[in-house]
């Protein structure tokens, strides 16, 4: 086969991956780190409480140990994409807590369900997002690549920090929290997606087309190439004639 690789053209949108971790950042700083606290304390919830809501994303990391099956199941890209995606959706329940200000054991739960929820998927999303990761970001500068993630992450955790706390300084009420939920919330969802596919999912598309196929040409077969990360549909060679590479899957 001549085989070919494309490094090069991954290398183009390591900025945008930089770019979106750092909103990725901004995020849950400005939902449930500090403001949660906060928000927690004025909502009227007793210091243990708050410590258990606190604790939850610590302790449910342990949790990530059974993204292991699952991401052999569906592919580190989907369940990781997937993941990503609900966490959010369950922090929407914020906004809705004050209107039982009343009754605090009631708050309490709907925050600790959120919390868990946010915190579970979390650790899921993570934990698939690692072996994604070392499929669009080039081998040679994967370190690199790492490296300048938590340098730029720095600046943009601070910013976000010191904006949150002005805002809410300058403000009083519960009203005050909402607009730092929701545009934190709008930019966990600005993340970034690679236009390739995942290797499962380049897989799965291989073998498929091969089942199409074989009802018109026979002697296919699908071959994995680690070296330039794609499956290959191929036809086998007749009378010591090459094989003829039918399509290409990169990932």
């Amino acid at each position: 086969f001549n085989l070919i690789s494309n490094e090069k053209e991954k290398m183009k949108v390591i900025n945008y991956y930089h770019f979106s971790t750092a909103l990725q950042m901004c995020a849950v700083i400005g939902t449930v780190a500090a403001p949660l606290t906060l928000y927690s304390v004025e909502l009227g919830l007793d210091p243990d409480r708050i410590g258990i809501l606190g604790s939850l994303m610590a302790f449910c990391q342990v949790l990530a140990l059974i993204s292991i099956p699952l991401t052999l199941y569906f592919g580190s890209k989907i369940l990781s994409i997937w993941t990503l995606f609900s966490r959010y959706i369950f922090l929407l329940i914020f906004l809705i807590v004050p209107f039982y200000q009343d009754n605090l054991t009631l708050v309490f739960y709907l925050l600790f369900f959120a919390m868990l929820m946010f915190s579970i998927l979390r650790s899921l999303s993570e934990a698939a997002f690692v072996p994604w990761m070392q499929e669009f970001i080039p081998r040679d500068v994967r370190g690199r690549v790492i490296g300048i993630n938590g340098i730029i992450c720095t600046p943009f955790a601070l910013v976000a920090s010191y904006g949150i706390k002005i805002w809410l300084d300058s403000r009083e009420g519960l009203e005050r929290f909402y607009p730092v939920f929701l545009i934190a919330i709008i930019l966990g969802y600005l993340y970034f997606f690679t236009g390739y596919k995942s290797a499962f999912e380049a897989d799965q598309q291989c073998h498929y087309e091969l089942r199409l196929k074989s009802v018109e040409l026979e002697g296919l077969g699908c071959d994995h190439d680690l070296e330039t990360n794609q499956w290959i549909l191929y036809q086998k060679g007749i009378n010591d004639k090459p094989s003829q590479v039918i399509e290409r899957y990169r990932y």
